[in-house]
């Protein structure tokens, strides 16, 4: 095999991979729907706003965004662990 069909081959299982992580987090009614607080995320908004997950005002060296995560925010009220888990999607 190609090291080129390799790549490509490794790169669709990342993809499936991802729909099948993002079917079983969200279900069948919601893992189709944009990923945004009134579509995917609509029912997890408390678990969002607990300020467990911050984005860092820098960028890494690459320009992507840092999200940083303080897990003692975490207090279990007002949201599932089922919500805390689709949070980390967004």
């Amino acid at each position: 095999m190609s090291l080129f069909l390799l790549f490509e081959q490794l790169a669709a299982q990342r993809f499936v991979n991802y729909w099948q992580g993002r079917r079983e987090v969200f279900g069948e009614g919601k893992y189709l729907l944009p990923m945004t607080l009134s579509g995917a995320l609509r029912d997890d908004l408390a678990a969002i706003e607990t300020g467990m997950y911050l984005l860092l005002p820098k960028k890494d060296l690459s320009g992507r965004q840092i999200i940083f995560m303080e897990p003692h925010r975490h207090t279990g009220e007002g949201y599932t662990p089922e919500s805390l888990v689709s949070g980390n999607y967004f």
